[in-house]
């Protein structure tokens, strides 16, 4: 979507407390506006009305806000009870979070180069960035990335074993990365 577009849903949801989606959903031939809703000030009638969450849902969605504070980006959807990680997503797609930008200002990006020379000494791998870990062998960048975002998720690694946990990380990898990698004292 152009940020224009954003930005004009944002400013209508903020006059009118929601907004339209410019772009029809067609269900069983009739044409149905989606209603996109602040999730952060909207009343449990107003969620209650969002597809796939339903009274009880937006009832539980209300009494976690008012708990344990603002819901700040899609993935705290998560710590409602109800919600899993199958209809998050999708509840997500009708609901705003106003301090949420998931497109990076790209100044801040770091440019993308080639991986560089395999490390000589090994990492804390609670302490790698993704273009360190990218120079191992066997790891893309993708794959990097993805240890890091699992790491800033659940915390830090407690064993090289944790891997295993993230897609794409196989018994094979370990053994190959046991000499590049440790986690705090564990070598």
């Amino acid at each position: 979507m152009n940020r224009s577009i954003v930005s004009t849903c944002i400013v209508l949801m903020l006059a009118t407390g929601h907004c339209l989606d410019a772009r029809p959903s067609h269900r069983r031939g009739r044409t149905v506006q989606r209603r996109f809703v602040d999730v952060n000030r909207a009343t449990v009638e107003e969620l209650a009305a969002v597809p796939r969450l339903g009274r009880a849902r937006a009832l539980a969605l209300v009494e976690s806000r008012d708990r344990d504070g603002a819901f700040r980006r899609p993935v705290d959807l998560l710590r409602v009870p109800g919600i899993g990680a199958r209809n998050g997503p999708r509840i997500a797609r009708y609901l705003i979070f106003p301090d949420y930008d998931p497109l990076p200002d790209p100044a801040d990006l770091a440019p993308a180069t080639l991986p560089g020379p395999r490390p000589t000494a090994p990492i804390d791998l609670n302490l790698a960035t993704p273009s360190e870990l990218a120079n191992l062998p066997g790891m893309g960048w993708a794959l990097a990335y993805r240890i890091v975002a699992e790491r800033d998720r659940n915390g830090p690694y407690r064993t090289l074993e944790d891997l295993l946990y993230v897609r794409g990380a196989t018994g094979r990898h370990l053994l190959v990365w046991a000499r590049y990698l440790y986690v705090e004292g564990r070598s």
